[in-house]
């Protein structure tokens, strides 16, 4: 081979490489647009006499208030006299342990703050409206933490879910151990234009029983909400709708398996039982982790669990007393046989609680359940009058032994009917097929590769 030879090889080489790479970081699937996010240029502290008797730490841009402050006008102006009207920037605040009963109108006055957290208030329990302006605006993280009033009266309880509903920029948000004891309606979703980045939501340790209709919904960015330690014992019809406006979709190959998971909602150490939540109490477009472990759960209702597995799911329900042969836990024996791996995946595979393939029995079902399988799969295909006429047979199906003029293989045929309309493969994205296309820039690849390889063998070939 001549030097000229080898140079144009080498040439042509580099050529079709610095081509791949170039279609690789051109392509949107690859890199992404950066996110604009809100940054502050945090100022320098006042001088401790304007702010007494407050603290700024000139190290991390903190400013401190405690029980010195006895009222809420005092503190209005403690911080009016430390920005004389100009507008300061500050990376945290932490205001702990006073007297005071509420928070006025712009409490901080002209001073911003990236974070509020707002603790030991034993007696909080109001924030007037534009109580937190300006750091409504700009903050990323509320936290409120062991200001037991906040949830001492209805009033109590709105006057605080209006306060967080003008946060435009908020991220995070904890409200641990403010005694609330329900979440109200529409309780994030009520000003248009605020919360949508809300990303995280903690309201550990409160005494909620109860989530109504709404509560967490229109929530783009929403992607974990822990209830863990409180009381909760009615989840309301549409109270937990998620949905990431297509963000699932475009994030299919990272989130698209049981490997990963997009949402997270723990509703452990709780009162629910399997009447605390109907078929549309949770709604999640995206693969989620559903935590109920330490609950009264005793089965698991088909109509309530089986329609959250349109997506990549997996339940905990550690630490409740299932009863495992209940007839109403049948259907975990459900499954999908995956070809891509050779094996069927099965509904309690992807429930992690004392209830297993060696405790759920299908011999203890066949002979237990059989009026139950019954009147559920007539149900299923909507002639439970015709499965309720074979010869005045009881259907209730809760544990009773009625025999039944269906057969042993009808029985088991019903127990293990395959469930490809909706228990996820592995392989497979929400919705099953919707998003099982390869991405576009693979496409060109594969198709400029078609072309440019033969043109590369064929100028070897000539050299």
């Amino acid at each position: 081979m001549s030097p000229s030879s080898s140079i144009r090889l080498v040439t042509t080489t580099t050529t079709t490489t610095i081509l791949l790479l170039f279609l690789l970081q051109a392509s949107p699937s690859v890199q992404q647009a950066p996110v604009p996010t809100y940054q502050l240029m945090f100022d320098e502290c006042p001088t401790p006499e304007k702010l007494h008797p407050c603290t700024c730490l000139p190290e991390s841009r903190q400013i401190i208030c405690n029980s010195s402050i006895t009222n809420s006008n005092d503190l209005r102006y403690i911080f009016a006299e430390a920005s004389s009207s100009t507008q300061l920037k500050f990376a945290h605040l932490i205001f702990a342990n006073s007297p005071l009963e509420k928070l006025v109108s712009r409490s901080f006055n002209n001073f911003h703050f990236l974070a509020l957290t707002i603790q030991g208030h034993y007696y909080l329990s109001t924030f007037e409206e534009g109580a937190f302006e300006p750091s409504n605006q700009g903050a990323n993280t509320l936290k409120l933490d062991g200001n037991p009033k906040l949830g001492y009266t209805n009033e109590s309880v709105y006057s605080l879910f209006a306060a967080v509903q003008t946060f435009t920029r908020l991220s995070t948000l904890v409200i641990h151990r403010c005694g609330l004891s329900f979440i109200p309606p529409n309780a994030f979703t009520a000003r248009p234009g605020t919360l949508q980045q809300l990303r995280r939501v903690s309201l550990l340790g409160n005494a909620i029983k109860t989530l109504y209709g709404g509560a967490f919904n229109r929530l783009p960015n929403l992607r974990n909400i822990n209830l863990s330690g409180n009381q909760l014992e009615r989840v309301e019809s549409g109270a937990i709708r998620l949905n990431a406006a297509g963000q699932c979709t475009a994030d299919h190959h990272q989130y698209g398996s049981y490997e990963k998971l997009f949402y997270t909602l723990d509703l452990s150490n709780n009162r629910l039982t399997p009447a605390s939540l109907n078929s549309t109490s949770i709604r999640v477009d995206c693969s989620t982790e559903l935590n109920l472990s330490n609950n009264s759960v005793t089965f698991l209702p088909q109509s309530t669990f089986r329609p959250l597995f349109g997506q990549f799911v997996k339940i905990s329900l550690l630490g409740n007393r299932l009863d495992c042969s209940h007839c109403q836990m049948a259907w975990l024996l459900k499954g999908r046989y995956c070809p891509a791996y050779n094996s069927t995946i099965h509904y309690h595979s992807l429930v992690e609680s004392v209830c297993d393939a060696t405790t759920l029995s299908l011999a203890a079902f066949k002979a237990k359940c059989a009026a139950y399988l019954l009147s559920s799969a007539a149900s299923n295909t909507g002639n439970s009058g015709g499965a309720s006429g074979g010869g005045g047979t009881n259907t209730s199906g809760g544990g009773s032994t009625t025999t039944l003029d269906v057969n042993e293989e009808q029985q088991e045929a019903m127990l293990l009917e395959s469930e490809a309309d909706l228990l996820q493969c592995p392989s497979e994205g929400p919705n099953s097929g919707a998003n099982c296309q390869p991405p576009l820039f693979t496409v060109i690849l594969l198709n400029l590769s078609a072309l440019l390889v033969p043109l590369l063998l064929f100028r070897i070939a000539m050299l």
